[in-house]
């Protein structure tokens, strides 16, 4: 495992602790991505004790395809939701049992490390972070993934779903996504707070989720992770990203697009939806 660094001290992971957690995969179309993520975490060194994969997708059932390719050491609950309830709700369907930790998992994240989540889990514990944790994310283009966020603004939203007009936030969009480093450090990388973390890798401690609550299903799917984030900050439990630690992700966005796009594409509307959603119902998380 990487050195555990936290204002230049090290730590360990307290002796005798057996950490377990439930994983999370809320699926639509992506049977087999699907089944390549489950087939990484059953050679991970810490498996979970289960996973819940939630489709959404109208049809095919995603079952059938991840049953036939995989003989799996770990219990899969598989529930299929062909009028798409949603990702937040889907989620918050998946989220049970009496596990030490929940992990949220988009289908396309890879694992480029079979000691991931054993270590991650045990620097967790070594520095008695009780927030959400995510790792760095590496595009296929080398590039990382804006894992780490401050809360945006409506401004900062609509910059990065139509790119057009991105002139008139520039400060904005700053703001937002530039707070914090996403890239991989190897080693001596500081752990500092986040205002909130992207959930496509979301490790959240089981006793944060009932404090806190779960994802807040006003919002189908974008928006709910950064409402979590900001109510585990305002209750004390504040995100870290543990960037001593690297998976890959597939770097696209469902969100993004042109002017014309907000008529064209339903999950461009969607965001839109959801965000105003957020500045509406929000500001006492805000303020």
């Amino acid at each position: 495992m990487d050195e555990i660094v936290r204002l230049g001290q090290t730590s360990q992971a307290p002796a005798n602790v057996r950490a377990t957690y439930r994983v999370v995969i809320v699926d639509y179309g992506k049977a087999a991505a699907v089944t390549t993520l489950l087939s990484q975490l059953a050679l991970q060194t810490l498996q979970p004790e289960s996973v819940a994969v939630l489709d959404n997708a109208p049809s095919p059932r995603s079952d059938e395809a991840i049953n036939a390719a995989l003989e799996l050491p770990f219990h899969v609950d598989y529930q299929h939701f062909p009028e798409n309830i949603g990702y937040s709700r889907a989620c918050n369907i998946g989220a049970k049992g009496e596990c030490t930790f929940l992990l949220f998992l988009n289908p396309d994240i890879e694992f480029v490390s079979t000691e991931t989540m054993r270590d991650v889990i045990d620097q967790v514990l070594a520095l008695g972070i009780d927030g959400p944790v995510g790792v760095s994310q590496r595009n296929p283009d080398g590039t990382f993934e804006v894992v780490a966020r401050r809360v945006p603004t409506l401004g900062a939203i609509i910059a990065r779903r139509v790119p057009a007009l991105a002139p008139l936030f520039t400060t904005s969009v700053q703001r937002y996504t530039a707070a914090y480093a996403n890239e991989h450090t190897v080693g001596h990388a500081p752990i500092e707070p986040a205002e909130w973390l992207q959930s496509s890798f979301l490790l959240v401690p089981r006793s944060t989720w009932k404090q806190v609550g779960p994802f807040d299903e006003r919002y189908f799917v974008f928006m709910a992770d950064v409402d979590f984030g900001l109510r585990c900050w305002n209750a004390g439990k504040p995100s870290h990203l543990l960037r001593n630690h690297c998976i890959a992700a597939d770097g696209l966005r469902s969100s993004r697009g042109g002017v014309l796009d907000i008529f064209r594409s339903r999950s461009l509307r969607i965001h839109l939806r959801d965000a105003l959603k957020f500045f509406l119902c929000s500001r006492r998380l805000r303020s």
